[in-house]
């Protein structure tokens, strides 16, 4: 009866619950200890100069020289991305492989011809959306072009530098969706499934999973109450391309384009951080609650007109590939798997 609390006889796993908060153990441990390896990578690139003024016992100085190598040097963004995209694959890999008992492919990761397909349709919605943000902010007087080509990081090669920010945002698109949408909305509506059923289960489950995506975007720098209601909606319109395919490739290419366009192309503040090197930068003006301000687009009502036209998009694209949008009631009618499955053909009956 106890051990019934924490394991699922029937699945012969954990229960959903217990999954999720050691998968969270392990990512801590994984992130920190791929931190440590990015770490050791960039003491590599370090000048002199930082050495010499940390023995110096000049600590402003020190952290003066310290700060300016990081924010001019794109190379240790590089490979604190990578880093971070390591340690989420790490975790999800050994999430599957010892407590949700399946294969790693089974968080949306199927590699066919269609996933491909739908990567690259979501590339496209989520370049059109934050375009016509864009738009519709110019054509409401609320921003307008400012510079063609702009960096705030002199020092840097611009190249390199947009380099950098392509590789964060495509890494942000990637492990974000794999753990809100992959791990963490297939794993809640397990959890539901038997109480609620499939259905309603995986709708609580986008639901509970997008309001968490909200909650941790309220740490990020000039976040308020009402960018974190839009980084909610914008968790359900990442939620619903995997409810109705099954996959995350629309979800991840959407998720790239969207921060990318926001912030690399248009100059725009991507949940309150600013992008050093722009292609277009867009300055606005007005009302906080319309532009988002500081926060950016997600932060204002534009935002929220954004996700719409996003969704939209999205419906016309599902509609066009599968046909009438449905929910894809596989994604949390787990099947054991084969080897465990041998397993419990081998063992007598009297023996389960």
């Amino acid at each position: 009866m106890f051990l019934s609390l924490f394991l699922d006889p029937k699945e012969r796993r954990l229960r959903a619950l217990w999954r999720i908060v050691l998968t969270l153990g392990i990512y801590v441990v994984t992130n920190i200890g791929f931190s440590l390896m990015a770490g050791i990578a960039v003491m590599a690139f370090l000048p002199e100069e930082i050495d010499a003024a940390r023995l110096s016992g000049d600590s402003a100085a020190y952290e003066k020289l310290l700060n300016d190598f990081f924010l001019n040097n794109p190379v240790t963004g590089m490979i604190n991305t990578a880093a971070v995209l390591l340690g989420v694959f790490a975790t999800l890999w050994l999430a599957a492989r010892f407590l949700d008992r399946r294969s790693i492919e089974d968080y949306g990761l199927r590699s066919d011809g269609r996933w491909w397909k739908e990567l690259l349709a979501g590339l496209g919605i989520g370049a059109a959306s934050i375009s016509a943000v864009a738009v519709i902010l110019i054509l409401s007087g609320t921003a307008s072009v400012e510079a063609t080509l702009a960096s705030t990081r002199p020092q840097v090669n611009f190249a390199f530098g947009i380099a950098e920010y392509i590789l964060l945002f495509i890494g942000v698109g990637i492990y974000e969706e794999l753990l809100f949408r992959g791990f963490f909305l297939k794993n809640i509506s397990e959890g539901l499934r038997l109480k609620f059923g499939n259905r309603p289960a995986l709708l609580a489950a986008a639901g509970l999973s997008s309001a968490v995506f909200g909650l941790v975007h309220l740490g990020n720098p000039n976040a308020t109450v009402f960018s974190a209601i839009s980084i909610f909606l914008a968790g359900l319109l990442l939620a619903i391309p995997y409810l109705w395919t099954g996959q995350i490739g629309l979800s991840i290419g959407l998720h790239i384009t969207w921060n990318l366009f926001q912030g690399v192309v248009f100059g725009l503040p991507v949940s309150g951080t600013r992008v050093p090197e722009n292609l277009i930068s867009l300055s606005t003006r007005g009302p906080d609650w319309w532009s988002g301000g500081a926060f950016g687009p997600e932060g204002g009502l534009v935002g929220i007109l954004g996700i719409l036209v996003a969704f939209l998009l999205v419906i016309l694209y599902v509609q066009k590939s599968r046909g009438k949008p449905a929910i894809d009631l596989s994604i949390n009618d787990y099947q054991i798997m084969e080897a465990d499955a041998d397993t419990l053909r081998k063992e007598p009956k009297n023996a389960r």
